[in-house]
């Protein structure tokens, strides 16, 4: 992956509120129901699992982009205040 994209992606993980909101819209999409079935089979809830852990671990890897926020103290250096 080039550094454009890698960079795009660091600043799409670093907004606080549009990722969690993004992995919040899709992990309602991954588990909601189907629709088109009455009862789900056993077939459907195993791809409803995977489809779940394999949601966190991909979100797991953005998070790899994150950058750390520097922290800056705010202890004066006047002795004299």
């Amino acid at each position: 992956m080039d550094k454009d994209k890698q960079n795009r992606i660091s600043r799409f993980i670093n907004d606080r509120g549009m990722s969690e909101t993004i992995y919040q819209f899709l992990l309602d999409t991954f588990t909601e129901p189907v629709k088109y079935e009455a009862q789900s089979s056993v077939e459907d809830k195993a791809a409803n699992w995977i489809s779940i852990q394999k949601l966190n671990k991909a979100w797991k890897d953005l998070e790899n982009y994150k950058q750390e926020e520097e922290t800056q103290s705010s202890v004066g250096t006047q002795v004299g205040l």
